[in-house]
């Protein structure tokens, strides 16, 4: 990193940072006073560490006591790899679930941590980490509120914070899943529970993504819309609609900047969003999905995004680079141990936003890294 990347923002300067490796995204939010909110996590490719503590660390904060929440948006393997290594270091942090995920026969994983080894979903084993984890503190903090579960409406963090002689308000509400939601995904969930004697399942969505966690954050002035996973589900109860139709905190609010929801793809979008709730030329930020033949954004996609406003950008390229062997003998080689490969990471890139919270009036300065770029006209 440049040593301007690693220049730490002041303490009355607001930062979003997205990063996003191809597979994979998360998000880093300074709301002031070196206090922190944390959403999701991804690997850096370069340290295979996860992405947020790399950059935290590197900036010099302390993030045992810096870190105020923790976010999983949702449990599929692209937005929690590394997850429960977050969670373990920031030990001031609260954590905020999805409802659906501490219900049901989920609080089984609060019970025991022996399960088969045999796993091919990281974001079971991240999910076991994170209550080995939480059972500890909350037997050696019981005072703490140390979980926290995401629904409609609900206020998870607020905070007043001390800049000059001025008190800022900082708060985050969650805005989804929805009842109706929680009560579908803890249904679809409970399959991938481990079961004695028999190797965990991949968490992925075969439907519509109806449980991921929208977040709507506010420091002073400076409103952001975090747009998660969340797609449209064609029913009013659930998705985007209980959204933009049910809301109570964002009915009258429009957005500086927004996390564009499902990786860009038409199903996370709705033209309501944009016209209510949005500023207009809007900043919208993404990373891209790609894994073997799946990708997103499509080219249409991404039209569709710089249509709608010009401060577009994407944490790396949607386009692939086949991997090449140095040569033949080490081709042949793998293809003796290996039926194919494929590159995860695709690219490698950071979105950073930065302003005076302050400064109502002023504008995010925007910085591009690595791999990331602009999808604007």
């Amino acid at each position: 990193m440049s040593d301007e990347q690693l220049n730490p923002p002041a303490l009355d300067e607001m930062e979003l940072s997205l990063f996003g490796p191809g597979y994979g995204e998360s998000v880093v939010i300074h709301v002031g006073n070196n206090s922190w909110i944390l959403i999701d996590s991804c690997l850096n490719p370069k340290s295979n560490h996860p992405a947020s503590l790399d950059y935290l660390q590197q900036l010099g904060v302390d993030v045992k006591n810096s870190v105020k929440l923790i976010v999983a948006s949702h449990w599929h393997d692209d937005h929690v790899r590394g997850i429960s290594s977050i969670y373990r270091e920031c030990v001031s942090a609260s954590l905020v679930l999805s409802e659906a995920l501490d219900k049901g026969s989920f609080r089984k994983l609060r019970l025991s941590s022996e399960f088969p080894d045999t796993s091919t979903s990281r974001g079971i084993d991240e999910f076991i980490e994170i209550f080995r984890i939480l059972n500890e503190r909350e037997t050696q903090n019981p005072k703490f509120e140390h979980l926290q579960s995401a629904g409609p409406n609900k206020l998870v963090y607020r905070s007043d914070i001390l800049l000059g002689n001025r008190k800022v308000d900082v708060s985050a509400h969650t805005l989804s899943p929805s009842h109706n939601a929680m009560r579908y995904a803890n249904e679809t969930l409970s399959q991938f529970l481990p079961k004695e004697c028999q190797p965990k399942k991949r968490i992925q969505s075969e439907g519509p993504n109806y449980f991921a966690v929208v977040l709507w954050i506010e420091v002073n002035d400076h409103k952001i819309l975090l747009g998660s996973d969340l797609e449209n589900t064609g029913e009013s109860n659930t998705g985007w609609s209980a959204i933009i139709d049910r809301s109570l905190i964002i009915p009258d609010k429009r957005a500086r900047v927004f996390k564009v929801p499902h990786h860009g793809s038409s199903s996370g979008h709705d033209a309501r969003l944009w016209d209510r709730h949005l500023q207009k030329n809007s900043l919208a930020l993404l990373s891209p999905f790609i894994l073997g033949r799946n990708r997103l954004p499509s080219e249409k996609d991404l039209q569709r995004i710089a249509s709608l406003t010009s401060n577009a950008y994407i944490t790396a390229p949607v386009n692939s680079r086949h991997h090449r062997y140095p040569d033949g003998v080490t081709r042949d080689m793998v293809a003796q141990f290996s039926k194919n490969i494929r590159n995860v990471n695709q690219g490698w890139g950071q979105i950073r936003l930065r302003c005076k919270i302050l400064d109502s009036d002023s504008g995010w300065d925007v910085r591009l890294y690595g791999s990331a770029q602009s999808i604007s006209k």
